[in-house]
């Protein structure tokens, strides 16, 4: 009797990769029934039936499955991806503007992209994603991330999000981060040697060493608590906004390669902060402005890649009035997000 319970019980489910899927799921054939008890979100179930049942008989066959390499759900208001565990050859999926809690990948082990922002998400388990090469996760509601085992993440995009830490230390290979408008209080980098972009403002950040990551050419990290930054062994800076923090002092005199670099003066706004800084200019022939309030901008070069529209003359003081709006702190941040994919 104890021998026939256990034949039934094991034969009650097919173990697929990680995830124990019913057996009344996949047949002996290893066919998916495209249905609501496999697919319960009718949005989802549509979309694959109508991408990936080539010969439209309702049931997601194991070739069939075999060449879905992508999916893109994207803005259409797909509250669940119950399902998606089936494409087990996934590289791609790209979910933003959706609204779901959460999302089981951890069948989905071949996935080199993903793109899930504005979804809802109160977790992420990427524990089982090794092959990740681009995660963008923004606008979600995340207040822890492991990225351990995802040490081939090339590019990150974390921003908009609750997260108070995060551990990057394995992912040696990152060459651009969007970690703005978090919790964070602390952002270690000293691993992360290939980064090029680093955006970490609007957080709590109190310190910042960036002396290991030579090759950065972009640094925002304006809007944090940060007393000081040491910028002397970033010589490829072409952009450092510091604004918005405590820092009394930079020297960008080896950064011979900056364009134009934005703090706070002592001359602030309302929604500037009262910190002092001083730039020590120096050797930099390629920065055509340095901004030295939200009001008063120093030209200090015409160079070649001088933006058509700004001045030419040397000093320029724009008008002392405030200005009518705040400026954009996350300008830079939303045009490149959408480089991401």
């Amino acid at each position: 009797m104890r021998s026939l319970f256990m034949t039934a019980l094991l034969s009650s489910v097919i173990v697929l990769g990680t995830v124990a899927i019913p057996a009344n799921a996949v047949n002996a054939a290893g066919n998916v029934s495209i249905d609501s008890t496999n697919f319960p979100d009718s949005v989802f179930r549509s979309y694959v039936s109508k991408e990936f049942d080539t010969d439209k008989d309702g049931v997601l066959s194991a070739s069939e499955i075999a060449v879905a390499k992508k999916i893109n759900v994207s803005y259409k208001k797909v509250t669940s991806l119950k399902g998606i565990e089936f494409f087990t050859e996934l590289t791609y999926i790209s979910s933003y503007d959706n609204s779901f809690g959460s999302i089981d990948l951890s069948n989905n082990t071949k996935l080199e992209e993903l793109y899930i922002g504005n979804s809802g998400l109160n977790s992420l388990d990427l524990t089982h994603n090794p092959q990740l090469v681009k995660l963008d996760c923004p606008r979600n509601n995340l207040t822890s991330l492991d990225l351990t085992k995802n040490t081939k993440l090339v590019t990150l995009g974390i921003w908009e999000n609750e997260l108070t830490s995060i551990d990057l230390s394995k992912n040696t290979q990152l060459t651009t981060i969007y970690g703005a408008t978090n919790k964070l209080t602390a952002l270690d980098v000293s691993k992360n040697t290939k980064l090029t972009y680093l955006d970490c403002c609007e957080n709590q950040i109190t310190s910042l060493d960036i002396s290991n990551n030579t090759l950065l050419e972009s640094v925002y990290c304006h809007d944090n608590k940060l007393t000081e930054l040491d910028v002397n062994k970033n010589g490829k800076l072409k952009s450092l906004h510091t604004y918005k923090n405590q820092i009394s002092y930079i020297d960008i005199s080896k950064c011979s390669n900056l364009i134009d670099a934005y703090k706070n003066g002592k001359t602030y706004t309302s929604y500037d902060n009262p910190g002092t800084t001083d730039y020590v200019v120096g050797d930099t022939p390629n920065m055509y402005s340095l901004m030295i309030d939200n009001k008063t901008t120093v030209y200090t070069t015409t160079p070649t890649n001088m933006p058509t529209n700004a001045p030419a003359s040397k000093p320029t003081t724009a008008p002392t009035a405030k200005p009518t709006s705040k400026p954009t702190a996350s300008r830079h941040r939303t045009t490149a997000c959408t480089r991401l994919h």
